[in-house]
């Protein structure tokens, strides 16, 4: 666990907050009611190393009406709690609610022990609640912004889809991302019945030719560019009927990158 200050300048820069290094005591502390973490895992091994060593790495606070809320950290405070500990290490923060949300989403991320349910509705909520573009999340995470694009199209799926994914434990990111492309949640319903039957469990494969089949005929969106000198037009088809300005802008790096690289360009 991280216990230096880099970690947490980086994460007070965030919202451009000052901090104060102090102990608070567990009995004081408050769990966030709208943490964007919904699932904690398995804490035995956190809490056995709370046990041997304490907790090295302080949580986030802000102060809440004489008490104090975890901004970030919820994992290492339910630890301390088993562990039976009085008090923990914390950093104080004076944390607006939307700033302490943003922080929280921000924290949560950096770490990658998010579901990619949990990491897509956090990246959309930077996306849509706070305005940070595709490529400034993507800045701020070390991710590319492709990434980040097709990461938000898990959070496309219609609510009755993501909630049967989760209750059976579906979290392969690579099949979300492919039924998340399928055209309607009909077919959507379709691929999951296949994938939770023990006889014919769903491949990304198996997702790619049902897309095929139900767009055999699709009205699909194309991008068109003409020089201003007219010395050449760019043309990209896509599958789907409709493509964000972020989704064409993700396309085309990726087409510049594989240009750099010399792959299957014929350049």
């Amino acid at each position: 666990m991280r216990h230096d200050n880099h970690f947490v300048d980086e994460i007070a820069s965030e919202v451009s907050s000052s901090y104060l290094f102090r102990t608070v005591s567990l009995e004081r502390i408050d769990l966030n009611p709208y943490q964007p973490r919904k699932e904690f895992g398995d804490l035995e091994e956190l809490i056995a190393s709370v046990k041997e060593k304490g907790v090295l790495e302080p949580v986030i606070l802000r102060p809440r009406e004489g008490r104090f809320e975890v901004v970030a950290g919820e994992r290492r405070v339910r630890a301390a709690r088993e562990a039976d500990l009085k008090e923990v290490p914390a950093v104080v923060m004076e944390l607006e609610d939307d700033e302490a949300l943003e922080l929280a989403l921000v924290e949560n991320l950096q770490r990658k022990e998010l579901t990619p349910f949990e990491e897509a509705f956090s990246l959309k909520t930077l996306n849509d609640s706070y305005g940070f573009s595709h490529e400034e999340i993507a800045k701020r995470l070390g991710k590319s912004r492709s990434s980040v694009t097709e990461t938000i199209k898990i959070a496309s799926l219609p609510p009755q889809v993501a909630l049967l994914c989760q209750e059976q434990g579906i979290g392969s990111k690579s099949f979300l991302l492919e039924l998340a492309r399928l055209p309607g949640e009909k077919e959507m319903v379709e691929a999951l019945q296949a994938r939770l039957d023990p006889g014919q469990g769903a491949t990304r494969d198996d997702l790619r030719e049902k897309r095929k089949e139900v767009t055999e005929k699709p009205k699909r969106y194309v991008f068109r560019f003409s020089a201003p000198d007219r010395r050449f037009k760019l043309q990209l088809q896509f599958k789907e009927e409709k493509a964000s300005r972020e989704e064409v802008i993700a396309i085309l790096e990726d087409l510049l990158l594989s240009l750099r690289e010399g792959r299957e360009t014929g350049l």
